[in-house]
């Protein structure tokens, strides 16, 4: 709780490069490179289930937690993952995520049915760059055939609410910004170029947390720049 990560570093570590769970934490000026990129050491969705292969992983019940100006670089999953209210994640720098296990994002966060800290509600995704998400992945996060995983810049998974992302830009990536089963999240003044969809709202939730309602996307700009990829 209360806690300050600054100015560290860390290279070729098996499972995450920053663990940190509590709130009023502050993550900054970090370079996470070459996490969790073996394949062999991860089952589905990372080493020790879908809490490994990650730069930057923060979470608390209570969240106003921050990441801001951080470097990664090189993840098997997720670049930066967060959990809980009032967490604001700005200008960072994530870049080659989704190495080994498939759908997963650059920023990414889930909340399912538990609506764990009340789906991040208050929190703010802003001026992040998100660039090459997009990788010859083994499928599912396991060693059989290899295929296009489903890398995405920014990806709001079940539950999500509330949530702002404004100013960030995606770039090489299967989704540019992904909104699955969210609501009331807002996505303003975003670039998403060169992904093979710029923009992605999904709804395939059966229950009253995990249905698509009440998002606003405005003022972006997204383009594809060949005709193979479509725009939202």
């Amino acid at each position: 709780e209360s806690s300050l990560i600054e100015n560290c570093s860390t290279d070729h570590v098996n499972r995450i490069g920053i663990n940190l769970k509590g709130k009023n934490n502050t993550i900054r000026g970090t370079t996470i490179r070459n996490v969790g990129n073996e394949t062999w050491r991860f089952n589905r969705l990372g080493y020790g289930g879908s809490w490994g292969g990650m730069g930057i992983f923060i979470k608390g019940p209570d969240g106003h937690n921050t990441v801001t100006g951080n470097i990664i670089d090189s993840v098997g999953y997720c670049g930066i993952r967060f959990e809980g209210p009032a967490t604001v994640v700005e200008n960072n720098s994530v870049s080659v995520y989704t190495t080994v296990a498939n759908d997963a994002g650059g920023i990414y966060t889930w909340v399912g049915t538990a609506n764990y800290g009340g789906g991040g509600a208050g929190s703010v995704i802003r001026n992040n760059i998100l660039f090459n998400g997009r990788q010859l992945s083994a499928q599912e996060g396991t060693d059989k055939s290899h295929t296009w995983s489903l890398g995405s810049g920014i990806y709001m998974d079940d539950g999500t609410s509330d949530v702002l992302i404004t100013g960030n830009t995606c770039s090489g990536n299967q989704h540019g910004i992904y909104l699955h089963n969210t609501q009331l999240c807002i996505a303003s003044a975003n670039v998403s170029y060169d992904n093979s969809d710029q923009f992605w709202v999904l709804n395939e939730g059966s229950d009253y947390l995990n249905i698509v309602y009440g998002s606003q996307i405005v003022n972006n700009v997204i383009f594809s720049i060949n005709s193979q990829n479509g725009v939202s």
